[in-house]
């Protein structure tokens, strides 16, 4: 089955939180990769303080992916900020068409 819908979210680390942010990246990644018609979830994490790290989902069917917004869980990716962990979040999605 091809993809037909790519979700990422960019996630600006606070210095001295990286070990910290992923750990709790890992964990929300392995919930997130059963959830029903998602091909791959993935955490890309640079080195450098100024590049972001990337999150990328793949979905089977852009259903699939928006269904997916609503989860609780997701929640976290927000929590990450108020608990100094993350300074900000950049969330895009990308249609195939």
């Amino acid at each position: 089955m091809s993809l037909a819908a790519i979700n990422t979210i960019e996630i600006h680390p606070i210095p001295g939180q990286s070990t910290a942010l992923q750990s709790q990246l890992n964990e929300l990644l392995e919930t997130l990769r059963d959830t029903p018609g998602c091909a791959a979830y993935t955490l890309t994490c640079s080195t450098s303080p100024k590049v972001p790290w990337i999150i990328t989902g793949h979905w089977h069917s852009t259903e699939h992916m928006q269904a997916h917004f609503n989860l609780p869980c997701l929640a976290r990716f927000f929590e990450l900020t108020t608990q100094h962990l993350a300074s900000s979040l950049q969330l895009r999605t990308f249609i195939a068409h």
